[in-house]
């Protein structure tokens, strides 16, 4: 693809109401040969993962919850604005990655204590931890090769539907977060359990996770083919970072679930 054919692609249509299309319109930033690329958003993602891991070390060894539950609301508060200022990703994203990481490692805590602490712990409850990270690894390697290998295709069907359905999840979640301290009892609802009904959930939750990581890649390589500014590296790898974080503790949640029965 030469030059001339590059500049006058479509901007990216984007349904995610984050990643507005105009967002992704390359005439508002203008076109340069130093424009973001697969490897290099791929390369971000490494280093936002590290940060990750680090703060997650401190969370898992130094665990509290107040600390927990701040870190967690300023994250949220961080990815909303990453979200609307993609550009500075580059100056933002490494610090939610250290904030969120404390969380992670919190979370990590609490699953793992609660699968020891079953009556009967199995060999997948006694490694829950190597596990999950060794699952998470595998089903990246896994979705990236069936979108590489182009035997799932990106449509826009399909991504409506992984969105719509990653939303219904994320606003569950945040009405159990926020309405749960007032209503303990809600989070005590049958999918959010150790019940065959949660396991179930579970199951599904981390399918669309690796879904979702489908739409990271597409987002990764669109942004790429639109000759983005080299900033959105950090906006997409911060997409991935997220789902890949998300798709760990949601197959830790599992384990949790199926120890406890």
């Amino acid at each position: 693809m030469d030059h001339s054919e590059r500049t006058q692609r479509k901007p990216f249509q984007a349904n995610n109401p984050v990643f507005r299309e105009s967002v992704f319109d390359s005439s508002i930033y203008g076109v340069s040969d130093i424009s973001t690329t697969v490897e290099g958003a791929i390369a971000k993602t490494g280093i936002l993962l590290s940060l990750v891991t680090l703060m997650g070390i401190v969370g898992f060894a130094i665990p509290n919850g107040p600390i927990a539950i701040g870190a967690f609301i300023v994250a949220l508060a961080l990815s909303l604005f990453i979200g609307f200022k993609p550009l500075m990703a580059a100056t933002l994203a490494p610090i939610h990655a250290l904030v969120y990481g404390y969380v992670v490692g919190v979370i990590s805590f609490a699953l793992n204590t609660a699968i020891q602490e079953a009556p009967k712990v199995s060999a997948l409850g006694k490694g829950a931890i190597p596990i999950a990270i060794f699952g998470t690894l595998l089903t990246t390697g896994v979705m990236l090769t069936l979108y590489r290998t182009r035997v799932i295709r990106v449509t826009e069907t399909f991504k409506s539907v992984i969105l719509g359905a990653t939303l219904a999840v994320f606003l569950l979640y945040m009405v159990v977060f926020l309405v749960g301290f007032a209503a303990p009892g809600l989070r005590q609802m049958a999918i959010l359990q150790p019940t065959p009904v949660g396991i179930a959930f579970s199951v599904f939750v981390v399918v669309l996770a690796a879904f979702n990581l489908l739409l990271d890649f597409h987002w990764m390589e669109e942004a790429a083919n639109n000759r983005l500014p080299k900033a959105f590296e950090w906006y997409t790898g911060f997409g991935l970072m997220l789902t890949i974080v998300w798709l760990y503790v949601e197959i830790l949640k599992l384990i949790w679930k199926i120890s406890r029965r």
